[in-house]
């Protein structure tokens, strides 16, 4: 047994918005504002951000747009509030002994 602790902390606003980006940047999108959208992203997992951009992409086809909408995104992070609840338990941090 070794007494290494490695520390897995949600990500930071700059990680969200760098994740937001990467995920939009293959996909035709619409010039806007990342910031406030990575706000709302805060305390969810990475996995939760390139959920909600597949979500917006989905929604911008179904709406036959031809880019993905700043209002396509919201939407998609309206629904993954939604369905998690407005109020969000604050995520603590984990750990594991490597």
């Amino acid at each position: 047994r070794m007494g290494t602790h490695i520390k897995v902390d949600m990500p930071s606003l700059a990680e969200v918005e760098d994740v937001l980006a990467y995920a939009l940047e293959k996909r035709p999108h619409a010039e806007f504002a990342l910031t406030p959208h990575a706000e709302l992203l805060l305390n969810h997992p990475l996995s939760d951000v390139t959920h909600v951009v597949d979500e917006a992409a989905m929604g911008a086809a179904r709406a036959r747009h031809d880019c993905i909408a700043e209002a396509d995104l919201a939407k998609a992070i309206a629904r993954l509030l939604q369905r998690q609840g407005a109020q969000l338990p604050p995520h603590k941090p984990f750990g594991f002994a490597a």
